[in-house]
């Protein structure tokens, strides 16, 4: 076995734990969200423009990324992983990022009151 092999193995032992739900969800972003395997490896999740078409991982380590290995190769794995961690994504925007947008409303409802 040469090492393209061993890395295909490895890429695909992390999306597999994706599609099956066995990760810690981090957080995310409007682009992004962060997910911990085996609680130390650490990934970033493409979720933004229909992520049903694009949910892949997106920045992932030098190797892993030059493999070629890991990406979510057909509609059916990405729906697959999708449908994991889009709960938690829905759940972090409703509380965390709303609770951030609605911080920065209320500065910014301050800043034009002051300036009346």
């Amino acid at each position: 076995m040469n090492i393209e092999d061993k890395l295909k193995d490895v890429a695909a032992y992390f999306k597999h734990k994706i599609i099956k739900g066995e990760f810690e969800f981090k957080k995310c972003g409007e682009h992004t969200a962060t997910v911990l395997i085996d609680e130390k490896y650490e990934f970033q999740l493409w979720i933004a423009n229909e992520p049903k078409n694009n949910f892949d991982f997106y920045d992932s380590s030098f190797i892993l990324k030059n493999s070629d290995g890991l990406k979510f190769r057909t509609q059916k794995e990405r729906l697959a992983g999708w449908r994991q961690v889009k709960p938690h994504v829905q759940a972090y925007k409703n509380k965390v990022l709303k609770r951030e947008k609605q911080k920065a409303f209320n500065n910014l409802k301050k800043e034009l009151e002051a300036l009346e």
